[in-house]
């Protein structure tokens, strides 16, 4: 039944596996067990030891985040304005939503992976022609996202360390848990991410076999010619050809469906207050950093070390805010091609129903197959009011685009010179007394 797809998908998740148990997002080790009929499979089991190390993580980036925060309330936020404390104090919500994650992964998590995990295999021993292929494929990609994001955040991290040691010293310190927060943030993105591919992947493989069996979507101009006008070369017909489906395929095609659909469930009440947190803190790095950017730019702040240009710095919070766009978009974008593959689906069977004629028990199946899937309609969604879809990207944007105008003009207003305002209070003084005489 398993066609060894057991091994060739935790084969292919392993890399993942591997960095999320370092980072304490994994819990849970690969265990060999012996299935009804003597098939050895590998899966994923419990683990005391792993267990025990991320809720040493969990204390340990907890810790490190305190200090942080007692760090820079006495040495930072002191010397700042009441505007630059507050978003400076929000940049944390990058490690909150680490330590959440973190939190989850030890507790709720665990077996709701397991059961994840267990659904995919499944799924594939049934649908999955090729697997070895697929997943060697799917390995390689998973190995290039992990390449590019620790090379992008090791990139940032030398090069803050360079500027902002040289102008701050031992201050710096206090900004460790950024990178640490970010990085295992990146880590959960991805899992979420890949999980969203695999789910998407399959229900393009159903609607491709469902396609495939019915014979009945492959058509032919009716009208051959170039200089024929767009009416006359939009009249179609369908070729009539033997449809290979049958009543127990569609009720396979069925079962299989429910079933990726459940899993699709699951990876969204598993991962919804991680990704949530996650849109949170991505929607408060991007303005704030901006913020940050433009302040420098505009000379707002200065730095210190007259050795260090303020275009370095401000290079330093673009490529933060960058940062954090790319991982919205590592969001949204798999989740609307996941969600535009669910609604192709009830497509396909709307045509299988007008075009599709055979047996009575076969049609009677591929009716309840369509109301099935037009009743279990699914998006990705945060809490049920948080589309992850490429809308989201489009309103963050323009969220972020809003709160910096706010910002920069409150802080225009506080860096103003007390004689400007003055001069503009006396300005605004005389029309009015002007006004009042005439």
């Amino acid at each position: 039944m398993y066609k060894n797809i057991s091994d060739d998908f935790f084969l292919a998740m392993r890399p993942l596996l591997y960095v999320s148990r370092a980072l304490g997002l994994a819990p849970f080790a690969y265990v060999k067990k012996t299935l009804p009929g003597g098939t050895i499979a590998v899966q994923l089991g419990q683990s005391a030891g792993a267990l025990f190390y991320s809720i040493f993580i969990v204390v340990l980036h907890f810790c490190l985040l305190a200090v942080s925060l007692t760090f820079k309330y006495l040495y930072v936020f002191s010397l700042m304005s009441a505007t630059d404390t507050l978003t400076g104090i929000l940049l944390h919500t990058a490690s909150v939503t680490s330590l959440i994650s973190l939190v989850s992964s030890v507790t709720k998590n665990r077996k709701a992976i397991f059961r994840i995990m267990s659904c995919i295999v499944q799924t594939d021993s049934f649908i999955l022609t090729s697997s070895r292929e697929y997943y060697r494929k799917a390995k390689n990609n998973l190995i290039l996202q992990l390449l590019v994001v620790f090379t992008f955040l090791g990139l940032i991290t030398v090069y803050d360390y360079i500027i902002w040691n040289s102008m701050h010293g031992i201050i710096n310190l206090s900004y460790c848990h950024i990178y640490v927060g970010m990085l295992i943030e990146w880590i959960v993105v991805i899992q979420f991410m890949n999980v969203v591919v695999l789910l998407r992947d399959r229900f393009s493989l159903l609607n491709t076999r469902l396609i495939n069996l019915s014979g009945i979507f492959k058509i032919e101009n009716s009208k051959k010619g170039f200089y024929f006008t767009e009416l006359q070369r939009s009249c179609i017909s369908v070729k009539e050809m033997k449809s290979q489906l049958t009543g127990k395929e569609i009720l396979t095609f069925n079962n299989i469906h429910d079933n990726v659909f459940d899993t699709a469930l699951l990876v969204k009440c598993t991962y919804e207050v991680q990704i949530f947190f996650s849109l949170l803190s991505t929607f408060a790095g991007v303005t704030i950093w901006s913020y940050y950017g433009l302040c420098y730019l505009y000379g707002y702040f200065g730095p210190e070390n007259a050795a260090v240009s303020v275009s370095r710095v401000a290079l330093s919070q673009m490529m933060w805010s960058l940062l954090h766009v790319a991982k919205l978009l590592c969001i949204t974008i798999p989740c609307h091609s996941a969600n535009n593959k669910m609604a192709h689906t009830s497509t396909v069977l709307r045509k299988l129903l007008l075009a599709f004629h055979g047996d009575p028990g076969t049609m009677r199946e591929l009716e309840r197959f369509s109301q099935h899937v037009a009743l279990r309609k699914f998006k990705f969604k945060a809490f049920g009011f948080l589309s992850l879809d490429l809308s989201l990207l489009v309103s963050m944007m323009g969220a972020v685009a809003t709160y910096l105008v706010i910002l920069m003009q409150i802080k225009v207003s506080v860096s103003a010179p007390p004689a400007c305002s003055k001069n503009v209070t006396t300005y605004v003084s005389d029309n009015d007394v002007s006004s009042t005489v005439v």
